[in-house]
């Protein structure tokens, strides 16, 4: 990890930094701080799990500051992995991720770790993945809404909600966090404020199925893509009878 600060400071923005501490390993021209910007978008689209987009970013680079076409690769892999964990098959999804070697996709491949480990039951071992994202990614917000998940399983309430809250500071509009938040409100017997983030997190959770759907349209995946949109239509149903019940506790 020693040797892969400069993919932190990437992903905070912290670009001078990033530059400053591959110019003893690489040679560094007036594109690289360009192409650094563009690791940082491909590692935001990462946190989103907007993999094509991500691979879409690498054409722009200019520079070998990082291998390309196996960044490329890496990108595909985790989306196949994603989709396993999807489809509960966590198993094929930890297969998948173990040939990712690039920096850049660590953060996202120790998160679909985490995550396909929770899937098999291997809370301890999904805590260690989780926290290695965050030493990639400090700002991987869904490493840490996964955190907040373990740590409510194990009824550390608290600490769940300062999860949930870190992760929201990241990324306000997190469907998950805000869910989640709301139960560990609800397990606290906080009901109003519960259902105010419930609320708050289908309406998050409606955007992100719209987003979901327009970029598996752009990747050619038609029939995913009508599958969000019927998530979404059931979305607003849902976002309905929220509604209805915040009404009835006033």
């Amino acid at each position: 990890m020693e040797d892969d600060k400069w993919i932190t400071a990437v992903a905070l923005g912290q670009l001078g930094d990033a530059l400053e501490q591959i110019q003893n390993k690489t040679e560094v021209s007036e594109s690289t701080l360009d192409d650094l910007a563009v690791l940082n978008k491909v590692m935001e689209n990462l946190r989103n799990k907007h993999y094509f987009h991500a691979g879409e970013l690498i054409n722009r680079l200019e520079t070998d500051i990082v291998d390309k076409g196996q960044l490329k690769n890496e990108i595909d892999l985790l989306k196949e992995a994603s989709r396993a964990i999807n489809s509960h098959k966590p198993a094929k999804a930890i297969e998948l991720l173990g040939g990712l070697g690039s920096s850049l996709t660590q953060a996202e491949r120790y998160t679909l770790l985490g995550t396909a480990n929770v899937y098999s039951n291997q809370n301890e071992q999904a805590m260690q993945n989780l926290k290695k994202a965050i030493d990639y990614d400090p700002k991987h917000f869904r490493a840490l809404t996964n955190i907040g998940n373990l740590n409510l399983e194990a009824n550390k309430i608290e600490q769940a909600i300062v999860d949930y809250q870190n992760a929201l500071k990241i990324n306000d509009a997190s469907s998950s966090a805000l869910h989640n938040l709301g139960v560990a409100y609800r397990k606290k017997g906080q009901i109003t404020k519960s259902v105010g983030y419930l609320k708050r997190a289908q309406k998050a959770k409606n955007k992100e199925l719209k987003e979901e759907a327009r970029e598996t349209m752009k990747s050619g995946d038609n029939k995913t893509a009508i599958k969000y949109i019927r998530l979404f239509a059931i979305g607003i149903t849902v976002l309905a009878l929220i509604a209805i019940i915040l009404r009835q506790l006033r």
